[in-house]
């Protein structure tokens, strides 16, 4: 989350207090009831190749296709979902991806606590254990995120929605509230809250149903439970697509190693300090991430701000401006194209940066710690 997604954050008055695998919030009443300011308007983005196809069954298809009831979206849901259990606390999670004989499941932070290990239990009856492999913090809701991991295929991945859900759409939630496993509830998108990072609803959400998937009508998830307002009725928050795309990238990119050394015709950067790194693109026109070969070189432009030039084993060319305000300025340019300028947000993490252009194209780029103008 941004410095201005965080203030929009508090100017909302929600302050997160973990209790049971969901997150209570405490209320401020002297908060203002208007919609945060700064809200992310989309920009153009320039053409790029679009990635392979996945294969059968390892990734979440396209969000597309007709609308959906209630029972056919629990039906072709509940499968994906899993009750997460640890000694202090129940909630919930969903498969997000397959491959390489695992599956990966998407749930908070605060579900998983402390612990490494925790034991899933599905909807027919069957139990595994499940590895911790990546763990956002919980600091704050921004940072509500964990993967886990399962040996073998497990549920069908649940496709994860690009872009942002609008107020008024009806959405699903499927948890374990109260113990209560595998509860269906339904509402609206009452409102997008922190620039667009929360999705605020009345689907009822209740401890329990934390890490569990917020659906659309086509089944799609934009959204994951993650908290309600304390002493209030109908005030519940899931994290967005918004958040939980670039997480899952970023998480994508610190599982892979570097390769010793660059693929043949690899393009090095501009730089003295170019390195050759494996970086993850996943464009918004496509659920798919694509592990690309990459070189990462530092200068400093006229204006005396450090540049990120980033040169693609795919021949395509971006170059990044960091701002303190939690703002990059993208420069792309593919082939013989010419350069196009556009804007987008930027999350650090342990072994990289995550970067989000304002129409919801990632860009992952790893062992980075970019210097802020």
């Amino acid at each position: 989350m941004t410095t201005r997604s965080l203030a929009s954050l508090a100017a909302t008055g929600l302050v997160a207090l973990a209790l049971n695998g969901c997150l209570i919030v405490a209320g401020d009443s002297r908060a203002p009831a208007e919609e945060p300011s700064g809200w992310r308007q989309p920009a153009s983005q320039p053409a790029r190749p679009e990635a392979p196809a996945a294969s059968p069954g390892t990734e979440p298809a396209a969000c597309s296709g007709s609308t959906r009831s209630a029972q056919e979206i629990f039906a072709a849901s509940r499968g994906s979902i899993a009750v997460v259990h640890t000694p202090d606390s129940q909630g919930s999670a969903f498969v997000v991806s397959h491959g390489g004989g695992r599956t990966l499941l998407l749930t908070n932070s605060h579900v998983v606590g402390p612990y490494s290990q925790v034991q899933l239990r599905w909807s027919d009856g069957s139990s595994d254990q499940a590895a911790v492999v990546a763990d956002a913090g919980g600091s704050d809701p921004s940072t509500d995120l964990a993967l886990l991991e399962v040996s073998g295929s497990r549920g069908t991945p649940l496709a994860l929605a690009s872009g942002l859900p609008e107020v008024g759409q009806n959405v699903f939630a499927i948890g374990a509230p109260k113990g209560l496993e595998f509860s269906l509830s339904r509402g609206v998108v009452s409102q997008l809250r922190a620039d667009g990072d929360l999705v605020q609803t009345d689907a009822a959400i209740n401890g329990g149903n934390s890490g569990g998937p917020l659906l659309d009508e086509l089944g799609c998830v934009v959204g994951m439970a993650t908290f309600i307002l304390r002493d209030s009725q109908g005030l519940n928050f899931a994290l967005s697509s918004q958040l939980i795309n670039p997480f899952l990238a970023a998480s994508s990119s610190a599982r892979t190693p570097a390769p010793a050394s660059p693929p043949s015709g690899y393009g090095i950067g501009s730089g003295p300090e170019a390195a050759s790194s494996r970086c993850v693109f996943q464009s918004y026109k496509t659920p798919q991430a694509e592990e690309i070969g990459c070189s990462v070189s530092t200068r400093r432009n006229s204006n005396g701000h450090t540049v990120y030039d980033v040169a693609w084993a795919d021949g395509y060319r971006s170059s990044y401006v960091f701002w303190r305000d939690g703002d990059v300025e993208i420069l792309s340019k593919g082939g013989a194209g010419q350069p196009d300028t556009h804007l987008g947000t930027f999350e650090p993490f342990r072994d990289g940066v995550a970067i989000t252009s304002n129409e919801g194209s990632v860009t992952v780029l790893p062992n980075l710690e970019p210097s802020l103008n």
